[in-house]
């Protein structure tokens, strides 16, 4: 699948527009979290939850409900991001070691909405064939989920084993 450029300017400024606001609407009190050592069963649930709501993404994808998922994750990144009490340099930097992974992985996803949006639209107008969206399909299984779930697992296995401790021994 193609990635336009557009594409990847309107979602990067999507990512920080979005996460700054869900910073900036946060008035709960900050409260520091007890960090502790993250060990594999943490891995794994992450990475689980992680594919779970990729998975359900794409599925939701063909409705365009995606989007409006991605834009909650998005918040939700920078809403738990002033609630955790941490430096937000501290916090972000350290974040982004895994969170790179995961952010790519969603705008995997975002494209994958976008592009099955104008596959559909098109194909009910009559300007596309069915088998258009069959090949969109076949794409989707064949490449972009399992390098998503690739990217998740890097990003997970990233999470428990260097951010998780780097954050300790910055706290």
């Amino acid at each position: 699948m193609m990635y336009n450029k557009k594409l990847l300017y309107l979602f990067c400024i999507l990512v920080i527009s979005v996460i700054s606001v869900g910073y900036l609407t946060n008035t709960n009190i900050p409260h520091n979290n007890n960090l502790r050592l993250l060990d594999f069963k943490d891995l794994t649930l992450i990475f689980s939850i992680n594919t779970a709501i990729i998975l359900m993404l794409c599925i939701l994808s063909i409705t365009g409900l995606s989007l409006v998922f991605i834009i909650k994750i998005l918040f939700t990144i920078g809403f738990t991001a002033k609630e955790s009490g941490i430096n937000t340099f501290t916090y972000f930097s350290v974040s982004l070691i895994h969170g790179i992974f995961e952010l790519i992985a969603l705008f995997i996803v975002f494209v994958i909405s976008v592009k099955h949006i104008i596959l559909i639209v098109e194909c009910l107008k009559g300007k596309n064939k069915k088998e258009v969206i069959f090949k969109f399909y076949f794409s989707l299984l064949k490449k972009e989920i399992p390098i998503t779930i690739i990217l998740l697992t890097i990003g997970a296995l990233l999470e428990v084993y260097v951010s998780n401790r780097i954050l300790i021994f910055l706290i």
